[in-house]
């Protein structure tokens, strides 16, 4: 009965009527006792009076038992928290703006956290969804051919279900289509649900090339029918065949991989893609008792047939991205830097906490006198503090929620062109995970930033407070002093690594790659390389054409193990299989030697051509010109072995140093050059040398192609395009610092103007007295300047200080590595450093002018 009532008095007043005729009924029961002992009705009433006690304290009494009434303490502290920031309007829209900031940043990267890292694939149980692959010494991930696959599979002991996946890219009618090859239990393993028609099933997948079906992911149905309902049965043309479409995805479900492909077809029509399945991905559903460890132990034995070193791994694939200790280092630069703009804002909240609080000391003192527990206040304060950071929350998501859209829009915008149609990714929604982040940063920040103030703003002399005299002391001014300090330091460590990052990416963008970067198109051929050259040879656009392996800026080149003459021992160098006219098409002029002629391309002769940088390190001081290269074998994975015709290789000739390979690599890696021609094994790309402009050219060449070969898969990129989009992330990266950064400076900015304006009305007497005793303005501005430079100074110095030892720390780490990404540079330390201090001091400015027209008349009569 009780608790019911206490449910009632959450919802209506009726409990109030309800304790006043109970205590009613006790004061009668009392009278008539009194009057049956023979008293009088007046002397009954008196002494049931004074048993009774007074009525206001049962009352409340009674109402605590009858109700929840630490809600009620609650619902009233949110009450005050309300009306006071009702009437400092100003320093609530202030903190919430600040706070909102800073917490809409944090939930951008903690969205896309979510949306790679936490948020599971739409399929039953994903927990339990393992890829297989095997790895060595070297630590490489080894994809499986399909005699590992169907070995794999028939261990039912270990796995209740396994199937093999592999992706492809090909050009539709009208537009880039991704898919994957999958087996046909593909979809019943995964347990993914079907939206419209019905999946993949086993019959689809038996007979090679017999079944000719796709099914749509829904966002592909959306792109390309428009969510037509009767899209089942109709055609679709990938590599110049029609698939029929039997199935459409359920919206939630997106595949397994990064990113969503468009198509699933079954594996058994890799020819019609031009592909092998002899590499396959293969993911498989442990049974219910089998650990990963134990099925790790049980698959060892496979592995091991392979090579001795080898063991199995199961990787988990119930996420995007796993969560593992390397996926957290490559996240957490991103999360620091939004972890220390949230702190900041944490910082300046702080801070006008702390003067809001000092300011409010003769109410503190009021409240004090009266009884009222430190305890109570705090709670109070604390509760102001939720109330900003509930109201900071919410706009803090519909912040990420622009900004997550509009970086999805710059990035379309930004990224070239040319691959802006290739890029896929998966939706960044505000789940529920999301607003749980969003509520516990937006407690943690409130508590953060509200908690000292809060002791600072209840630690205080009575006596002084009820005058008015309210200092805050020395504690108060060190706390203030350290969070300003503490801002600088964000704001100069974000500066200078958003100008390092700017830096760098101009410096590799400005970067001479000693090759042509303009006016080569790349021209990736599914099939029909020597056709397609030899008919846009004639296109008057087409200046020369040259076929290689791979083409430059896409990457690493294939590395192998030669042993050049005169060494006793191996070594490892990178190449590339090239045409002779690969070095016209790019402007390479050999420093010494010779080309490769037509007969050797067509024979693919053992003659090299190597750079300058292979030439130094192989034969130093030597005439490389003549000198023999022995083809090494090695069973690393990570290396190529040539062909047996490859056991002796004469040197042609010498290249200059040139960036070829990975766009951020040292331009001197050794690097060997081996002839190929149109109909060789190594030829993968073609490269067209056009003249004029290239934009037209590029067009011009692609209808040319389509117009002779319509269902052909080609992929035309120019050769600027491609170094674009490997420059591409720097830049990112640099954009992203430099907003952070600024940010972080605008932050600071406000938070050493309030701390010198606080500073400028505590000592407004103090001012006074010394204006009426001759101070001058210049003075007085030095008086309040000496401050705000001291506290710039130092953050200025601790931020320099732990930036500098931050680029050190990882330019060590990454001592060992092929590529450096990172240097060291005093210009990007001083441009941080030098706008940090810059506006800090500028900060005070307003405060010391306003501090230099204070009038000593006014101040003094004051006192």
């Amino acid at each position: 009965m009780r608790v019911w009532n206490k449910v009632r008095s959450l919802f209506g007043r009726s409990i109030e009527s309800d304790l006043a005729e109970e205590m009613r009924l006790h004061r009668t029961m009392l009278e008539e006792r009194f009057r049956a002992e023979g008293m009088s009705l007046r002397q009954a009433r008196e002494r049931a009076a004074r048993e009774f006690g007074p009525a206001a304290r049962a009352l409340e009494d009674s109402r605590a038992e009858w109700s929840f009434a630490w809600l009620e303490s609650i619902w009233t502290d949110v009450w005050y928290a309300v009306r006071a920031l009702r009437r400092s309007k100003i320093f609530a829209a202030t903190a919430v703006l600040t706070l909102g900031v800073g917490l809409g940043l944090a939930l951008v990267a903690f969205a896309l956290f979510n949306a790679y890292v936490l948020r599971p694939f739409a399929v039953s149980d994903p927990d339990g969804l393992y890829s297989v692959t095997w790895r060595g010494k070297d630590r490489r991930v080894e994809m499986h051919p399909r005699l590992e696959f169907d070995q794999i599979r028939s261990r039912t002991d270990i796995f209740s279900g396994v199937f093999a996946a592999r992706g492809v890219s090909v050009m539709g009618e009208t537009r880039q289509w991704f898919g994957v090859l999958v087996t046909g239990n593909y979809f019943r393993v995964l347990g993914a649900r079907i939206g419209l028609g019905r999946p993949i099933e086993e019959e689809d997948a038996r007979t090679p090339g017999g079944d000719t079906v796709v099914v749509l992911s829904h966002a592909a149905w959306r792109a390309a029918f428009n969510l037509d309902p009767a899209v089942l049965g109709k055609k679709i043309m990938l590599r110049g065949r029609p698939f029929e479409v039997i199935g459409v995805t359920s919206q939630e479900f997106a595949g397994l991989g990064e990113a969503p492909p468009d198509f699933w077809t079954p594996l058994s029509m890799h020819a019609a893609f031009h592909t092998e399945d002899v590499r396959l991905e293969v993911v498989g559903r442990l049974r219910p008792g089998v650990n990963r460890a134990q099925a790790e132990a049980a698959l060892g034995v496979l592995a091991q047939r392979d090579r001795e070193d080898m063991r199995a791994f199961l990787d988990p694939r119930a996420t995007v991205v796993a969560f593992t200790p390397f996926m957290i280092l490559v996240f957490s630069p991103v999360l620091l830097a939004l972890g220390l703009v949230l702190a900041t804002c944490c910082a300046n909240v702080a801070n006008m906490m702390l003067a809001r609080g000092l300011a409010r000391q003769r109410e503190i003192g009021v409240r004090l006198s009266v009884g009222a527990g430190r305890a109570r206040l705090v709670r109070q304060l604390l509760t102001e503090a939720l109330a900003i950071a509930g109201l900071a929350g919410l706009l803090g998501v519909l912040l990420a929620r622009v900004v997550l859209d509009g970086s999805q829009r710059i990035f379309f915008a930004t990224i070239p062109p040319e691959f802006a149609k290739l890029v896929r990714l998966h939706s960044l929604e505000i789940d529920y995970r999301v607003f749980l982040f969003a509520l516990g940063a937006a407690t943690v920040a409130a508590m953060g930033a509200a908690l000292l103030p809060a002791l600072q703003s209840t630690r205080m002399d009575l006596v002084a407070a009820l005058r008015g005299e309210f200092g805050g002391g020395v504690r108060s001014s060190r706390l203030r002093d350290g969070l300003v300090v503490a801002q600088v330091v964000v704001c100069v460590v974000l500066l200078v690594c958003g100008a390092l990052l700017y830096r760098r990416g101009a410096i590799f963008e400005a970067r001479d790659p000693g090759m042509r970067k303009h006016g080569v198109v790349d021209i990736n051929l599914s099939d029909r390389l020597p056709e397609v050259a030899e008919f846009l040879r004639s296109a008057p656009e087409v200046e020369a054409i040259a076929v290689a392996q791979r083409a430059p800026f896409y990457g690493r080149l294939d590395r192998t193990m030669v042993t050049p003459s005169g060494h006793a021992s191996s070594t490892i160098t990178e190449f590339n299989l090239v045409s002779p006219e690969y070095f016209q098409v790019f402007g390479i002029s050999l420093r010494r030697g010779r080309s490769f002629t037509v007969e050797e391309a067509r024979a693919e002769a053992p003659v090299a051509i190597v750079s300058a940088a292979a030439a130094r390190a192989f034969w130093p001081g030597q005439d490389p010109i003549g000198k023999t290269l022995s083809a090494g074998q090695s069973t690393e994975r990570h290396l190529i072995n040539l062909p047996t015709g490859y056991s002796q290789i004469q040197v042609v000739g010498v290249s200059p140093d040139t960036i070829d390979g990975a766009v951020f690599a040292d331009q001197s890696r050794t690097c060997i050059y081996l002839p190929t021609s149109r109909e060789g094994k190594g030829a993968k790309n073609l490269l067209v040398l056009v003249r004029g402009d290239e934009t037209r050219a590029l067009d011009k060449l692609r209808r040319l192609i389509i117009g002779r070969w319509p269902k052909l898969d080609a992929d035309i990129v120019p050769m600027s395009a491609v170094l674009a989009l490997r420059i591409y992330p720097f830049k990112a990266a640099a954009w992203i610092g430099w907003i952070l950064g600024l940010v972080a400076m605008a932050l600071s900015v406000s938070g050493m103007y309030g701390v010198m304006s606080y500073l400028v009305n505590q000592r407004s007497k103090e001012i006074g007295i010394r204006v009426a005793l001759g101070a001058t303005a210049t003075g007085v501005v030095t008086l309040v300047m000496r401050r705000s430079v001291w506290l710039s100074g130092l953050g200025v110095a601790i931020g320099g200080g732990t930036a500098a030892g931050a680029v050190k720390l990882l330019l060590w780490w990454s001592a060992g590595a092929s590529v450096s990404l990172l240097a060291w540079d005093s210009t990007a330390l001083l441009t941080g450093v030098g706008l940090a201090g810059c506006a800090a001091v500028l900060a005070a400015l307003g405060p010391s002018s306003r501090a230099a027209r204070v009038d000593p008349n006014i101040v003094l009569r004051t006192d």
